[in-house]
């Protein structure tokens, strides 16, 4: 991925933030930093994910990159949206998302509650939003573990981090062989990801966010791939847009199958 080539730009704040000033530095040591979207947070085309895509984010640099996800939250619709499930972490159980720059650097703690809030406005569809995380969700962050910011950033995060308590669903809503994909201090439990190109080269970032939504479990189980087909019967647009926009999960093609074969019983 190229480095980000903006030159002094500033965005302009949802919300200012109450964080602890930050010494200026210059534009040429700034950490670099990203979105990892999985969904319709990359295809949806609600004016405040629009907004949100067109404004914040530089889309001519987006790469798809390997990532642990399925799906397996039941939304109000009666489907299935996708989650992040550390246990689709080995290399066939893999789906792939996208990372994508921000258009903005981030300087102080300040810049990166703003990057944060602007996803939790973004993932909430709630342009009134004034956290970064909710009952069945919570926006978090992963570091490039190479990266020389890492220690800026983890104070910046501190700074303006949620306060997930130990019964947040995030922690108890997972299989019991799983590791939760958060901790309590908001940093996403994901390998830093690397290409789907056939480099497997990491991704070239400091840091990335990500919305981590809380999965539907019956009896401590993911729900099947019939389950999940079965939801799509009368209208896959969601699994038809994710698929067409290169965002995949290791179910997919069973996923196909299964609505296919249950719409040829209907037919005949």
């Amino acid at each position: 991925m190229p480095k980000n080539s903006i030159s002094g730009r500033r965005c302009a704040p949802p919300l200012m933030l109450s964080v602890m000033p930050t010494k200026p530095t210059t534009n040429a040591d700034l950490p670099l930093g990203g979105v990892l979207i999985v969904g319709s947070l990359w295809w949806r085309k609600d004016e405040l994910r629009s907004r949100w895509r067109d404004e914040r984010l530089e889309l001519g640099e987006a790469e798809l990159v390997w990532v642990p996800i399925r799906y397996g939250r039941l939304s109000q619709s009666g489907s299935y949206t996708m989650v992040f499930s550390n246990s689709c972490s080995r290399a066939h159980r893999l789906g792939i998302g996208r990372v994508v720059p921000f258009r903005c650097l981030s300087q102080s703690a300040q810049d990166l509650g703003q990057e944060a809030l602007w996803l939790a406005r973004a993932e909430s569809n709630d342009v009134s939003a004034a956290r970064i995380h909710a009952l069945w969700y919570s926006v978090g962050i992963l570091f490039n573990p190479e990266s020389k910011h890492r220690r800026n950033l983890t104070a910046w995060w501190d700074q303006i981090r949620p306060d997930l308590k130990a019964d947040h669903l995030l922690f108890t809503s997972r299989l019991k062989s799983e590791r939760p994909i958060m901790s309590s201090r908001a940093h996403l439990n994901l390998r830093w990801p690397r290409r789907t190109d056939g480099s497997s080269v990491p991704c070239d970032l400091d840091f990335l966010l990500a919305a981590a939504t809380v999965p539907t479990l019956t009896s401590g189980k993911y729900p099947p791939v019939a389950k999940i087909a079965d939801a799509w019967l009368a209208d896959d647009e969601y699994f038809r847009n994710n698929e067409s926009s290169g965002i995949r999960t290791a179910q997919d093609d069973r996923i196909r199958r299964r609505i296919q074969e249950a719409r040829d019983l209907t037919i005949g």
